[in-house]
């Protein structure tokens, strides 16, 4: 025990990283109960970790063939590597030569892991981290363990679930509600929402139909209306969520125009450029923002916006020309260009608006001469030329 201590002494006066640990490891061979020594070796992870370097210790040379070698050698592995399962096998390393305080140590850092989502684990496990908690008199934690298996066993069914068809994650709703009420995942109320919400969408779809068969029923028109206005205030509330709950990210991104498309839709100009605005600053793919954009811009009536946003539109198209925009994204915005001045050019008579509207026109048609109203649209633009 005194070796051990002298060696403790000796590892806390050195700055060197690797041979201050080196000498750690040595206390703890020398007396595997130095309590110090083993928070000291916890200690130096993180200083490993912040000059962006793994812990590596030659354990080996200086563990022997004493009881608590494997516990020492484990704990090295831990701290070369400290995931969760190798806090737990080093854990149970502890418990069998009864290092109770070190396994309960271990098994808690595997357990913070789980519980912050910076890990995860199987089933196995989990019950050799429960076993180690309790095995270590840890029993509080031991039943936190045990609710985080629970909870990441019902994590496993959400992403089951996600991918299942329409129908399965119906039938699923009751066990998803359950789970977020044990658990109060957002996550899992956002997935539920969506499942609600395009079950909405599919009674839409069966009304629209509906209306479709019979044109003449006013009745059905404005049910058809109000289904609509609600599904769409649903949604865009749903979205609103999510888009201030998740961090900078490629997700965030996506949800962000569909926000925006979304708040169009539901006539909600001022919003939809306010997030096609956002999304626009944060992500390299800016067409879909700019054609939200210029379309609100129009209804509006703000012109000029508009005018600079469809110029813009061109600017992205002639910058990824046999890149990255789908020919359907391209001609949707040359169209809506060539609408926009069509509707300025009628109202004015300005003959180099409606030029221009026919060449988009014109662009249009030579890749798909059955793009929406694009026959029409020309038309429109001939006779103001005519």
């Amino acid at each position: 025990m005194g070796r051990a201590e002298s060696l403790y002494r000796s590892a806390v006066s050195k700055p060197d990283l690797d041979y201050s640990s080196q000498l750690l490891f040595a206390s703890l061979v020398a007396n595997p109960g130095n309590r110090e020594a083993f928070e000291a070796i916890l200690g130096k992870i993180g200083a490993f970790a912040a000059a962006g370097r793994k812990m590596v210790v030659r354990a080996g040379d200086s563990a022997g063939n004493g009881a608590a070698d494997s516990f020492i050698k484990t704990l090295a592995a831990y701290c070369a590597g400290p995931s969760a399962e190798a806090g737990i096998a080093c854990a149970v390393e502890a418990q069998k030569v009864g290092l109770f305080g070190c396994a309960a140590t271990l098994g808690m850092l595997a357990l913070q892991q789980v519980e912050s989502a910076q890990a995860s684990l199987k089933s196995s496990g989990f019950t050799r981290l429960i076993d180690a908690l309790d095995g270590s008199g840890a029993a509080e934690a031991a039943v936190r363990a045990a609710r985080a298996a629970v909870q990441e066993d019902f994590r496993e069914l959400v992403r089951a679930v996600r991918e299942a068809p329409q129908g399965r994650r119906e039938a699923a709703l009751e066990v998803l509600k359950d789970g977020h009420d044990r658990f109060g995942e957002r996550e899992t109320l956002w997935f539920i929402r969506e499942i609600r919400l395009e079950r909405k969408r599919a009674e839409l779809r069966a009304h629209r139909q509906k209306v479709e068969e019979k044109p003449d029923e006013v009745q059905l028109r404005q049910e058809y209306q109000r289904m609509r206005a609600e599904l769409l205030r649903e949604h865009v509330d749903h979205l609103y969520e999510l888009v201030s709950s998740l961090p900078n990210s490629p997700e965030r991104h996506r949800r962000e125009m569909e926000l925006a498309g979304k708040l169009f839709e539901a006539g909600r100009f001022e919003e939809a450029i306010k997030q096609a605005q956002a999304a626009k600053r944060r992500s390299g793919d800016r067409l879909d923002a700019w054609m939200i954009m210029a379309k609100s811009f129009v209804q509006l009536g703000l012109t000029p916006e508009a005018g600079e946003c469809f110029e813009s539109i061109l600017g992205e198209l002639n910058a990824a020309a046999g890149g990255s925009a789908s020919i359907g994204r391209v001609l949707e915005a040359k169209y809506s260009y060539a609408e926009f001045l069509v509707q300025q050019a009628e109202k004015t008579g300005d003959l180099v608006l409606a030029r221009q509207a026919r060449k988009l026109c014109s662009d249009v048609m030579v890749e798909d001469i059955d793009f929406r109203g694009v026959r029409a649209l020309s038309g429109r633009a001939d006779k103001v030329i005519k």
